[in-house]
């Protein structure tokens, strides 16, 4: 009973937090892949369905087992629940709400799961530079991730233009992709920051943000 009642009590406090539109990311029960995608909390129904959307692709049929994430606060929830409906223009997904969940502390963590915009600039083989628009999935005081329609090379200099959630300063910091990985059409490319020169302020004040496991909804 002394479970079941701290988890009912859990659960309610987590329906109060659901005042804003965070960020979320979806991925399937049983998909090999373990592919994530992005998305946006659109509604919620009183605590008894959820609605998402934002999704650039039609992701999960109804009847689907799939695994939600979202980051609220400092603590970055998760749960599973089924697709109970959807509709296709625009496309959103209806689930059911949790019976239970997990949190984890994005402070110990070291990493936040994100999903802001960010411009990408880089040199492929001509001394121009490539902007990629893009959007970070996820970063740590070490680096990041994010996707792009355009394999970058493993070893390419880069830098990373974003605003931190919260704040209002754009942060344009130097990395090098250490990994450029194929998913579905896309590449997730994650990346190293630089800790030399004009490099060091700025990653100092990424580093505090993921410390302070500030809210990116």
């Amino acid at each position: 009973m002394g479970a079941d009642t701290k988890s009912s009590d859990a659960v309610a406090a987590f329906k109060k937090r659901l005042t804003h539109n965070p960020t979320v990311t979806a991925q399937k029960v049983d998909s090999a892949t373990k592919e994530r995608f992005p998305g946006i909390l659109i509604g919620n129904d009183r605590g008894i369905h959820l609605v998402i959307g934002g999704f650039n692709q039609d992701c999960f049929g109804v009847g689907e087992r799939i695994i939600l994430r979202m980051a609220l606060g400092s603590e970055l929830v998760g749960f599973t629940c089924n697709v109970l409906a959807k509709t296709d223009t625009p496309l959103m997904y209806v689930v059911d709400f949790p019976d239970d969940f997990e949190t984890i502390q994005l402070r110990k963590s070291g990493r936040v799961q994100a999903f802001f915009p960010a411009e990408i600039s880089f040199r492929k083989e001509s001394p121009d530079a490539h902007i990629l628009v893009t959007r970070i999935l996820d970063i740590s005081a070490g680096g990041c991730c994010f996707r792009s329609k355009t394999q970058i090379p493993a070893k390419s200099e880069v830098k990373i233009s974003f605003t931190l959630p919260g704040d209002r300063q754009i942060q344009s910091v130097n990395a090098i992709v250490i990994v450029s990985e194929v998913v579905g059409k896309v590449f997730n490319n994650r990346a190293t920051f630089s800790r030399e020169g004009t490099n060091i302020p700025i990653v100092q004040e990424i580093t505090k943000w993921v410390n302070e496991s500030m809210s990116y909804a």
